[in-house]
């Protein structure tokens, strides 16, 4: 309800309702254009989702295996060539009728951009509509939490133009949609976060999805060896002194009641370590980490160890059996179809294996033949380009995207 101004003030109350009008009508048109990119893309996705998955198909095609209206297929190509998206072939004759006319990601007229804010660092790059880095990684030193966002705004304003589809930032931690804020985060390191909000003002109307970097992995991962979404998963990513999750639901992250990934580095086992940027000790995220070897006496650090894996290294056999223990436990907990691990480490195959006949050990019997355990070797795992597969997932999957969207479209 307004309040009705006196005469003397009529003049000041106008000027301040039209230039908030004019605010809520260009919020009101943002989100109107995310919510009309979730209605187009549901058929549209579905076809560029084929086209990724299956390679060059014509309109005949698609409508065989979408089960489309010819007509309709039509209207969702000519847009799609128009946006730039898709391009047709050169035609293919195989003898009487029409040529067939083959169809298929353009992967040259448009890009998405990926953005990450990592502890000490943030940065970004382009990636073509096939996955595929463009360019180098730009990246910024941030010494302080209040430099995030300047910093970021800098390298995006190098990035993003007209053949800019969409933009995906990832972080660690967690992280307040309606505020922009991040709440919890090892980029922190305790401080307070500004807020994100200005970031569109180099972003813009371009859809702009943000979300917790084991998230952008996941996304990362259904995409690139093209998963059932049926599924239930853990995923996992381990590095020296990092440990993060993402617990898949048929296929779709667990969002919670806060936009973040699931803190399986912040399970707290009762052994004693050096303290967490959580504040706590004990924790897993701890455990696995060079500085909690040398404590326990060894003398190499993890990474050095695991090259080397002897079963008479007791500083990384019990490294190993507390890590077990804590994937253990979350298995017998979520019960999920398979367990992913994401880690440089498992190039060396005497610590995977040794790590999955741990945690099978500890399994209940029931799950313990049932759950498969895999890894997944990605050096670029918590990066820049990773982030942009988070884009990327809103092009071909706006329905395993619409919660992190639709929370976009709601500040």
């Amino acid at each position: 309800m307004f309040n009705i101004a006196t005469q003397g003030d009529s003049s000041l109350f106008l000027h301040k309702f039209r230039f908030e009008a004019k605010i809520c009508r260009s919020r009101l048109l943002f989100n109107i254009k995310i919510v009309i990119n979730l209605v187009m893309t549901s058929a549209d996705s579905a076809i560029l989702d084929l086209l990724r998955r299956e390679g060059a198909l014509s309109r005949w095609e698609l409508h065989e295996r979408t089960g489309l209206r010819p007509n309709s297929i039509g209207e969702h190509i000519s847009r799609l060539i128009e946006s730039g998206v898709v391009c047709e072939q050169a035609a293919e004759s195989d003898g009487p009728g029409r040529p067939r006319v083959p169809l298929t990601i353009d992967p040259s007229r448009r890009h998405v951009v990926g953005a990450v804010i990592r502890p000490g660092h943030v940065g970004a790059c382009r990636v073509n509509l096939h996955g595929q880095l463009l360019g180098s990684v730009l990246s910024r030193s941030v010494s302080t939490p209040g430099r995030i966002v300047s910093s970021l705004k800098q390298l995006l304003t190098k990035l993003i133009n007209e053949q800019t589809y969409a933009v995906g930032l990832s972080m660690p931690g967690f992280f307040d949609p309606q505020a922009r804020k991040l709440l919890f985060s090892s980029a922190l390191d305790g401080r307070t976060a500004p807020s994100l909000e200005s970031l569109d003002d180099v972003i813009g109307q371009l859809p702009f999805v943000i979300e917790n970097d084991m998230h952008a992995l996941a996304a990362r991962w259904l995409q690139t060896f093209q998963q059932p979404q049926d599924e239930d998963v853990l995923l996992v990513y381990l590095d020296d002194g990092q440990l993060g999750a993402a617990m898949l639901i048929n296929g779709r992250p667990n969002r919670g009641c806060l936009a973040g990934g699931n803190e399986l580095g912040h399970m707290r086992l009762p052994v004693t370590t050096g303290h967490c940027y959580c504040g706590h000790t004990g924790c897993l995220e701890r455990i696995v980490s060079s500085d909690y070897l040398k404590q326990q006496g060894g003398t190499r650090n993890l990474h050095d160890a695991v090259v080397r894996l002897d079963d008479s290294d007791e500083a990384l056999m019990q490294m190993i059996e507390l890590f077990a223990t804590g994937l253990a436990n979350t298995i017998n907990f979520m019960r999920p179809n398979r367990l992913v691990l994401v880690s440089e480490l498992t190039r060396y195959p005497k610590f995977t294996q040794t790590l999955f006949t741990q945690v099978r050990t500890r399994l209940l019997v029931e799950l313990a033949g049932r759950v498969r355990l895999d890894h997944w070797d990605q050096p670029q795992a918590q990066s820049a380009e990773t982030a942009g597969w988070l884009a990327l997932a809103s092009v071909y999957h706006p329905d395993w995207m619409r919660e992190a969207t639709a929370t976009l479209a709601a500040m």
